[in-house]
């Protein structure tokens, strides 16, 4: 059971990665944070579900037809918080 729940953030916080490398890759590399990092940041400070939220936010933003650009600035503001340890700030993702 342990390791499936641990095979199951792994696999989270993977797809997390990879959404935040096609929305907001460019801005991270330009910054050097390794998307990867960014992604387990956004757990250790908003929680397991964040990866639920994000995912959730993205399909969401499909069907809804969100422009890129508001994606990735949602994206953004939420890393920005967990990077800065912001445990108080709401991620705009929440909810979805």
């Amino acid at each position: 059971m342990e390791g499936e729940i641990k095979m199951t953030v792994m696999t989270d916080r993977i797809k997390t990665k990879e959404f935040l490398i096609k929305w907001i890759g460019n801005t991270l590399c330009e910054n050097n944070i390794p998307p990867y990092y960014a992604s387990a940041k956004l757990e250790e400070v908003f929680g397991i579900k964040i990866h639920t939220h994000i995912s959730n936010f993205i399909e969401f933003a499909k069907d809804n037809n969100l422009d890129d650009i508001d994606i990735s600035t949602t994206l953004a503001h939420d890393v920005s918080g967990a990077l800065n340890n912001d445990k108080l700030m709401i991620p705009r993702v929440g909810g979805y």
